[in-house]
């Protein structure tokens, strides 16, 4: 075994603490897609179960699956987005928001002297449309706005990614 080799005991090599414990993790739903790109319906049914750590879990946790590109590079197609209810929003968070049938992630810009909510996609293709959302606009109470508090990767987007970011897709 290595630890014999380099004469370290095997517990000062791995540290116990390295990997979470079952009892570090809380399981939070999945309650749907979101988009990134086009809007898609907001389809809240279950969809399973992610881990996170205990650290962040409350009860009010939720996830949605990222559909499309319109985040890329930071969320990609496939990833997990666990949302908070319960955090505070800032200009610049990324956002789960719903709007009657529409549910989809951007970047939260509010412009308090305009009283404008912008909601804006961080891929600058024109593919990709940023929601702009007077607050005077009748439409405003029906928004539902969740910060988006941890991303977790798809692994098998990895070839996907590669030639993204090589120019070749």
């Amino acid at each position: 075994p290595i630890s014999e080799i380099l004469k370290i005991p095997i517990d000062e090599l791995v540290k116990q603490d390295i990997f979470p414990t079952k009892s570090q993790l809380r399981l939070v739903p999945i309650v749907g897609e979101a988009s990134c790109g086009l809007p898609i319906s907001n389809s809240c049914q279950e969809l399973g179960e992610i881990y996170v750590d205990s650290d962040i879990y409350n009860d009010m946790l939720y996830a949605v699956i990222a559909s499309g590109d319109s985040m890329y590079p930071e969320i990609e197609d496939g990833d997990k987005v666990v949302c908070d209810p319960r955090a505070q929003i800032q200009n610049g968070d990324l956002v789960h928001y719903t709007i009657f049938n529409e549910s989809a992630i951007k970047v939260f810009f509010y412009d308090e002297a305009k009283e404008l909510l912008t909601l804006k996609p961080i891929n600058p293709s024109p593919d990709f449309q940023t929601k702009y959302l007077p607050k005077d606009d009748e439409n405003f109470g029906d928004l539902r706005v969740v910060k988006a508090i941890q991303i977790i990767k798809n692994i098998n987007n990895n070839r996907k990614r590669r030639l993204k970011i090589v120019g070749l897709a």
